[in-house]
């Protein structure tokens, strides 16, 4: 099971994932631009409307469980929309990236395997 903190200001609410889950999952390029990103490109704050929906779905409701954690509208303003909007050029940037980096990866570990 694995533990996803929910934010809920008074007038809205958020889910906390890693930017991985949604490059493996494969919805990176599917979130909207009301989803945030932390400032070390790490992890998203998922918007309750839709983006947090879709990683749940996708992810799979029987494999999550949320906490729930209540914020003042001040906190959220702070913790959440003071980081970057995920728009799509930093959705295409990420995905591009880890791409490069699986990539390479993959040809190193080719390239390993044939020195043996």
């Amino acid at each position: 099971m694995k533990q996803i903190n929910y934010y809920a200001s008074p007038s809205h609410g958020w889910i906390k994932v890693k930017i991985k889950d949604l490059y493996d999952l494969d919805i990176l390029l599917d979130v909207s631009e009301y989803s945030f990103i932390t400032s070390d490109l790490q992890e998203a704050y998922l918007e309750e409307d839709c983006d947090a929906g879709l990683f749940v779905e996708s992810f799979g409701k029987d494999k999550i469980e949320l906490i729930h954690q209540e914020i003042e509208e001040d906190q959220a303003n702070k913790m959440i929309r003071s980081c970057d909007r995920l728009t799509k050029e930093y959705r295409e940037a990420l995905k591009k990236y880890r791409d490069l980096i699986v990539r390479e990866a993959e040809s190193f570990l080719k390239y390993q395997h044939s020195q043996f």
